[in-house]
């Protein structure tokens, strides 16, 4: 495995600064001395299946970090970044092992997917390490505090958005916890609806065939698709194309990586995800990495800040940790509004559609 090393410089005192305005009201917490330098980890999916995410949030994070380098404020950051390859458990338990082991990091930026976070968030709370994973998950630890949002808010968003116009709706999903809630809360948010949902399928979320599925699909009816699965994402719409199914396709969580893989299957999908960055952070990841920023870059640029206020406010353990975030307000960060609370985290969201192979914006579909 392959680690990377980050050290920059990273101002924590904004109590009278336009970041701390920015962000909202801390919590009170004792504060102790400022320490000279914090060790932070992150355990990014850098290789494998999920690096287009874990390239962009590295991206998004090294960019916060070097804005407050340019502060010349202090005490730094030193940052130890360590590759989970494929977002698989067994890899991340062993950056988090490093990380804390040998690095000796005090809080970790990570991990990325549900399966990591579930295999690790037992030993970093017996440890005594904070969590700001980018996920959202049913196990909850105190120290905590997820940048991702909570799946049961953003499906029943979608599920009204998508009620609006159909009645019938086929759920593609997969076992992945995630995108299985996701598929769950979206069903139950369609049938109070007075929706109905004649197909519901929930292969392994690393299957690498769906035709068994896409089958029942066919003998279906329904009025539209929705699909859940990011790993399945390309494979279910290569095989709705090759089976010529057509119906309106609805989906979540999807970035440009995934839309390029499926091709002329994804034109028209219509899907909701985080709100777009906005335009001060887009311009200055556009300007620093000669690319507009796909998920999840903006809500790793704000794990940063996040982190820092917190601990500007005086957290350095667990405790205190998990203090804050149980009481933090509501804060704008690059990625939009986002609320904190008690192991759920909601944020703003956009709804965008496939047009020309491209992701398009369409209109906000849900807020703080």
């Amino acid at each position: 495995m392959t680690s990377k090393h980050l050290i920059y410089s990273l101002a924590l005192f904004i109590s009278c600064s336009a970041f701390a305005q920015d962000l909202g009201a801390a919590p009170e917490i004792v504060k102790p001395s400022t320490p000279e330098s914090v060790k932070v980890g992150a355990i990014y999916a850098m290789t494998g299946e999920w690096a287009s995410w874990g390239k962009n949030c590295q991206q998004g994070t090294q960019l916060a970090l070097e804005e407050r380098q340019q502060q010349n404020m202090a005490p730094k950051f030193d940052l130890v970044l360590e590759d989970s390859p494929s977002t698989k458990a067994m890899n991340a338990l062993t950056a988090f092992k490093k990380l804390v082991e040998t690095d000796r990091a005090k809080f970790i930026l990570g991990p990325m997917s549900p399966e990591e976070y579930a295999a690790v968030a037992p030993l970093a709370d017996r440890q005594g390490i904070p969590l700001i994973p980018f996920v959202s998950s049913k196990i909850s630890i105190p120290a905590a505090a997820f940048m991702w949002m909570d799946p049961d808010t953003q499906a029943r968003r979608i599920a009204d958005y998508v009620a609006a116009s159909h009645k019938s709706v086929a759920i593609l999903s997969g076992t992945q916890e995630w995108e299985s809630q996701v598929g769950r809360a979206f069903k139950a948010r369609l049938l109070e609806k007075g929706g109905s949902v004649p197909i519901f399928e929930e292969p392994p979320f690393d299957s690498t065939d769906v035709r068994a599925q896409i089958a029942k699909l066919s003998k279906a009816k329904f009025d539209a698709i929705f699909i859940t699965s990011y790993p399945l994402f390309t494979l279910y719409l290569k095989s709705i194309a090759a089976a010529q199914i057509k119906a309106p396709i609805y989906s979540i969580e999807i970035d440009q990586a995934a839309i390029t893989a499926a091709g002329a299957a994804s034109e028209g999908v219509e899907f909701i995800r985080p709100a777009a960055p906005n335009d001060k952070f887009t311009q200055a990841f556009q300007a620093r990495w000669g690319a507009a920023p796909d998920v999840p870059a903006s809500q790793c640029y704000d794990s940063v800040m996040v982190l820092s206020k917190a601990i500007a406010s005086g957290v350095n353990d667990k405790e205190s940790f998990a203090r804050y975030f149980s009481a933090a307000e509501p804060f704008e960060g690059a990625s939009g509004k986002i609320s904190i609370q008690r192991g759920k985290t909601v944020m703003s969201t956009d709804l965008f559609k496939v047009k020309d192979g491209k992701m398009s914006y369409l209109k906000p579909i849900g807020d703080v």
